[in-house]
């Protein structure tokens, strides 16, 4: 099977003019594999919603663990959807991917522990290669760590949250429909903001560096130099 035929056509007069960069949103509920491409073939990943923007990378026929990073384009005859797959990060013909929701429960569940009658956090921690410090940490417990049978423990680093810095007191952090200045804003933040998540690929635009963020119902581009990670 020849790989373009992977990618229906679109209209190029609606490329004209378009970003087509990906929009801050939540990640899906699902992991997505890929579908319908034959075992000697692959799915392209372009750095835009058609099939005429550039590669820059692929997955194979049987590739799983696909993420899903931001809003969908519909093009005249078909869909695109911004992916991340491993460290790549870019667009794919949405007819090629299937959600895969067991996957994504599986791996959930592999990132906590359920504790049995003689376990310790000393024990627990031998067994997945972290201290007990960590594990500690990472479920908010302290000395003499009081364990009981049945209770859940995170055996895996949470996702770093971020928090703003380097606004004044008196200002906020803007959030912006489209990486730049220029692009329209869709809500701000405090200067003491924090839980903000970075929900996919980091963009730069001339000596500035845009990320997309969701912050509790807002979902927009913020400008890197304001954000730090906390852990």
């Amino acid at each position: 099977m020849n790989p373009r035929k992977l990618f229906l056509t679109l209209t190029v007069g609606c490329l004209v003019g378009s970003p087509f960069l990906p929009q801050a949103l939540a990640s899906d509920d699902c992991y997505y594999r890929v579908a319908n491409v034959s075992a000697d073939d692959v799915l392209w990943m372009r750095s835009g919603p058609h099939k005429q923007y550039q590669i820059v990378g692929f997955i194979a026929y049987n590739g799983t663990e696909i993420q899903k990073t931001g809003q969908e384009f519909n093009g005249r005859y078909s869909q695109w959807m911004p992916v991340k797959y491993k460290d790549m990060a870019g667009w794919v013909n949405h007819r090629y991917l299937e959600e895969d929701c067991q996957l994504n429960k599986a791996i959930e569940e592999s990132r906590y522990y359920t504790l049995k009658r003689g376990d310790t956090l000393y024990s627990i921690s031998k067994r997945y290669g972290k201290t007990v410090k960590e594990i500690a940490k990472w479920n908010d417990l302290e000395a003499p760590y009081n364990l009981s049978v049945g209770q859940r423990l995170r055996v895996v680093p949470p996702i770093c949250a971020y928090r703003v810095v380097n606004v004044a007191s008196y200002d906020t952090l803007s959030i912006r429909a489209e990486p730049g200045v220029q692009s329209d804003r869709v809500g701000r933040i405090p200067f003491k903001g924090t839980d903000i998540q970075i929900t996919g690929q980091e963009l730069s635009i001339g000596k500035s560096r845009w990320v997309p963020i969701k912050y509790k119902a807002l979902e927009g581009w913020v400008n890197r130099g304001y954000l730090e990670k906390e852990c």
